[in-house]
């Protein structure tokens, strides 16, 4: 199991290298609001890429600086991966 913190998920490096040494699976906590860049295209992108099982936990919530609420958690399994991003999000 490997885990890569938020943005750490941005850069398919991260998470290449961590699939080369095995990881199976990634843990991904995250604080990523729903709106700017896709989340879920990012996480897609990093199971199509590693072929590894990805579970994303995001935040929610409301603060004095990010509206949350919206915000995506998602559970992939690298065999759905290839399909839509609405379809293959297991959870």
């Amino acid at each position: 199991m490997g885990i890569l913190v938020c943005s750490d998920t941005y850069y398919g490096l991260f998470a290449r290298s961590m699939a080369l040494k095995g990881v199976d699976f990634l843990w991904v906590p995250a604080n990523w609001p729903p709106v700017g860049i896709d989340a879920l295209e990012v996480w897609n992108a990093r199971v199509l890429e590693n072929g590894f099982f990805l579970a994303a936990c995001n935040r929610t919530g409301k603060d004095r600086v990010m509206d949350c609420r919206g915000a995506v958690s998602c559970v992939y399994a690298p065999i759905y991966s290839a399909k839509r991003v609405d379809d293959h999000c297991l959870l």
